[in-house]
């Protein structure tokens, strides 16, 4: 729907061309967020994939894992860890995007609802102009790699200034309060990849107690 339909026959030229820069947003972050989806996904896959494996495994350590100073249980151990927490990683970068790109839809498509019935006033249509604030990192580190934590401030490729104002406002509002149902699956997904790296500690530490037995 062009702008006409948004808006009606309101005869402001920036009302169109910002109707146009929503709906391509709105757009890139749907495309994006299904993409991240996708490949949170096939990051879990692969987690589940490494497990079942060193399951189905009947002897362990697998001989090829050479005797060293240390055992190779530990050595088996080390990079078992190593590994899940690579993809751990991976899954939890690919998830927190994937609820920036959740939280910037909601709130494109609010503005654009907002401004179908409700034409925008100067002040919506203005440049916003507030910089970003300074940012907790600790948290935002924890958030983007290890633990969903919904109260960290999320980041962006592009900062909000420059944008128009009523749409930021949207955005803003969507990030601080509103916010989104997207982090309940963060927070499954969190739950079976520590499930997961419990799974492949006890198959590398029953091995062991049945031998001392």
């Amino acid at each position: 729907m062009g702008a006409e339909g948004h808006m009606g026959t309101d005869p402001d030229p920036r009302i169109g061309r910002h109707t146009k820069l929503l709906e391509l947003l709105l757009a890139q972050s749907e495309t994006y967020h299904n993409h991240k989806e996708t490949m949170a996904h096939a990051g879990v896959v692969l987690q589940i994939a490494l497990v079942a494996g060193m399951v189905s495994v009947d002897h362990w350590p697998p001989p090829w894992v050479p005797e060293v100073h240390v055992s190779a249980r530990l050595i088996i151990a080390v990079a078992f860890v190593a590994l899940w927490l690579l993809i751990h990683v991976f899954v939890r970068w690919q998830l927190r995007n994937r609820r920036s790109a959740a939280l910037t839809n909601a709130a494109f498509l609010r503005t654009l609802r907002k401004w179908a019935t409700t034409p925008p006033t100067d002040d919506d249509l203005k440049p916003y102009q507030v910089g970003s604030s300074q940012k907790p990192r600790v948290r935002i580190f924890l958030d983007e790699y290890l633990i969903p934590l919904p109260s960290a401030t999320l980041h962006y490729d592009v900062d909000k200034v420059g944008y128009p104002s009523g749409m930021v406002q949207e955005w803003i509002d969507q990030e601080s309060n509103l916010g989104t149902r997207a982090v309940r699956a963060e927070w499954l997904l969190w739950i079976g990849s520590i499930l997961i790296l419990a799974i492949g500690l006890l198959r590398i530490l029953y091995e062991a107690s049945v031998r001392v037995a």
